[in-house]
């Protein structure tokens, strides 16, 4: 069973630990994630829960643990909000989390709100637009960067997807709609509104 160990940042080290099992699954691979400490508000950041360990887990299955061990990977704490306190969407916290790079601890949750709330309008509206294939070199470039738990490059690759006048209204929406898959900020939220 291939290993990583995510260490240093609290409810951080647990969103990095679930992009690495959202990315596994994307790709139709077995992930399983463990915790080492106590985490209540994960499911407020749509952070999937701790699996267990049994032997009927497939030996060629990613092992996620989330503790401090030799040759983690280290993400930094962050300044600002635990779930529990933030009043807002918890989802932008998410988003905040994910824009950090790695050695980053401070987060802009307003930003990373506004940000949310343009790309859940902006989804919206492009889903009434004519259906077309989402953007193989886009998607296959955030996979990378995911694949690689560097986040924030991978949401760069979604800020140019937005902006990228080549690419179609349809093919953005679904897109965006494939990548929330690993981003888990529920971007589809405001269709039919």
């Amino acid at each position: 069973m291939k290993r990583i160990h995510v260490c240093g940042g609290g409810v951080r080290a647990l969103l990095v630990a679930d992009i690495a099992r959202r990315v596994e699954q994307l790709a139709g691979r077995h992930c399983l994630v463990t915790w080492a400490f106590e985490a209540p508000h994960a499911d407020d950041l749509n952070i999937y829960p701790a699996d267990e360990i049994t032997a009927e887990h497939p030996p060629s299955a990613l092992l996620v643990n989330c503790e401090h061990a030799q040759n983690s990977f280290h993400v930094a704490d962050f300044a600002g909000h635990v779930p529990g306190e933030f009043d807002g969407d918890p989802l932008a916290l998410r988003l905040a989390l994910l824009e950090l790079a790695s050695e980053q601890s401070t987060v802009d949750v307003g930003a990373a709100a506004k940000v949310l709330g343009r790309w859940r309008a902006t989804v919206a509206q492009w889903a009434h637009s004519p259906g077309a294939p989402l953007s193989r070199r886009h998607v296959e470039a955030a996979a990378t960067a995911f694949g690689e738990l560097d986040t924030a490059s991978g949401l760069e690759v979604l800020r140019g997807v937005e902006a990228d006048n080549q690419v179609p209204p349809g093919s953005k929406f679904e897109t965006f709609a494939y990548l929330d898959r690993v981003v888990g900020v529920d971007i589809t939220r405001d269709l039919g509104g």
